[in-house]
């Protein structure tokens, strides 16, 4: 197994307004640039199965995924990619801090083919984690102006 995980982040919004935006799967292509789901209008719960649009060097790779956390304001976790060959379980923690949240994001990877792929994939996966922090960053951080 390998595991990713990029350093804490800070969000200048409170936990509520970055859940708000994170368990809204549905939203996302309206602020992720990396990640979209096709979620055909169901509710998202622990145990339902999506597919994932994410774009990776350049090209959009269809993942079949599956939500595995979805604990309110804390934890959304879901994993995705081809059972024993390459598969990656993506989460996002957040703690509140104040009038701000705390974001962990990391994956954990798995199957045989991590070994081969993993350094190929590493920088942009990281580029990847990246922009999406920084995206759910700008969006909740718009939402709280807005909210005050």
């Amino acid at each position: 197994m390998i595991k990713a995980q990029l350093p804490a982040v800070t969000i200048h919004a409170p936990i509520d307004e970055v859940w708000r935006h994170l368990s809204a799967i549905e939203q996302y292509p309206q602020w992720n640039r990396r990640a979209t789901f096709d979620h055909k209008n169901q509710p998202v719960i622990a145990g339902r199965k999506l597919r994932m649009r994410v774009r990776l060097f350049g090209v959009v790779v269809p993942v079949p995924a599956v939500i595995e956390c979805l604990e309110h304001q804390q934890e959304l976790r879901w994993k995705g990619g081809i059972p024993g060959i390459y598969t990656g379980s993506h989460y996002f923690r957040l703690e509140a801090a104040g009038k701000d949240t705390i974001m962990v994001q990391g994956e954990d990877f798995q199957g045989v083919a991590v070994p081969l792929l993993w350094p190929v994939i590493k920088a942009e996966l990281h580029r990847l984690y990246a922009e999406v922090a920084e995206d759910l960053a700008a969006v909740s951080e718009a939402g709280n102006l807005l909210n005050r």
